[in-house]
């Protein structure tokens, strides 16, 4: 059996990112699991797999359209075999929504995230 996860992000107000799997291929699907919190946009939604197949998503949400003033940077992990985690909110404020951010998992397997942040210098975790 493959299990294909699919990752979602609306552009309408509310914006939002939902998750649903298949284990038939793509034939049939779940419903959308809800990821994102509130009646925000959301911009930028990236993943990546680490090595142990561990799915990891990032995403900057923002009460306004392409504004930094409130716009949050949020995480989550999908373990192999496991449910998703809730939402982690890595930066509260000044995220560049239009440049989002990225993420990536070095050869060390840590997971690195990257971000622009318009109330400070460029910086990451």
């Amino acid at each position: 059996m493959t299990l294909t996860q699919a990752i979602i992000s609306g552009f309408s107000f509310p914006d939002g990112v939902w998750a649903a799997f298949s284990d038939d291929e793509g034939r049939t699907w779940s419903k959308p699991e809800t990821l994102s919190v509130g009646k925000r946009y959301v911009w930028g939604l990236r993943g990546v797999m680490d090595r142990n197949d561990n799915l990891h998503i990032i995403y900057v949400s923002s009460p306004e359209f392409l504004g930094i003033h409130g716009s949050k940077l949020f995480y989550h992990i999908l373990p192999k075999g496991g449910k998703w985690s809730a939402p982690m909110e890595l930066v509260s404020t000044g995220v560049l929504s239009d440049c989002g951010a990225d993420i990536a998992v070095g050869k060390d397997g840590k997971v690195h995230i990257v971000w622009v942040n318009a109330e400070r210098v460029p910086k990451g975790i």
